[in-house]
């Protein structure tokens, strides 16, 4: 299939692997049948910092700070799967994780390998597999009726 742009369908490598956990009887049961979101997490037109520093001014005097920014262009794909009924506020994507994940992808352009992170009460868990994405070594955590959830949608993205 397609996606809106014309391209490929970014959706199905994630369908699929919903699926196949659910074939194989892995996927919880209170998710079976649950509702599936595919986020693009946008970089476009946002600005990351290519360059950062200080520097003496050509008299050799005063120290300046420098920034150059680059524009990032892009975005990238994560499937999450939404599941109120049973888990509650943890249950959907909410608006803040979406800026959270943009915000790690504009700061970390060039990913972020050697970071740790530990989401807390990450719910759908978003913004950690975004830092993951991203090369971090990353830890989800939340209530424990969550916990399902927050397997499940790791599962479907890694």
């Amino acid at each position: 299939g397609k996606d809106e742009e014309g391209g490929e369908d970014q959706e199905a490598p994630f369908r699929e692997r919903i699926a196949a956990l659910e074939g194989s009887g892995e996927l919880p049961a209170e998710l079976v049948g649950a509702k599936f979101v595919h986020v693009r997490v946008p970089l476009d037109g946002l600005h990351a910092p290519s360059r950062q520093g200080s520097e003496r001014d050509r008299d050799g005097g005063d120290v300046r700070e420098v920034r150059e920014d680059k524009r990032v262009a892009g975005s990238f794909a994560v499937g999450i799967m939404e599941q109120v009924h049973d888990f509650g506020p943890g249950g959907r994507v909410w608006d803040a994780s979406v800026v959270l994940a943009s915000y790690l992808a504009h700061t970390y352009t060039g990913g972020m390998e050697g970071q740790s992170v530990i989401e807390l009460g990450a719910g759908c868990g978003l913004a950690g597999i975004a830092a993951a994405r991203l090369g971090a070594d990353t830890c989800l955590t939340d209530k424990a009726y969550v916990v399902p959830l927050l397997w499940a949608n790791a599962r479907i993205n890694m």
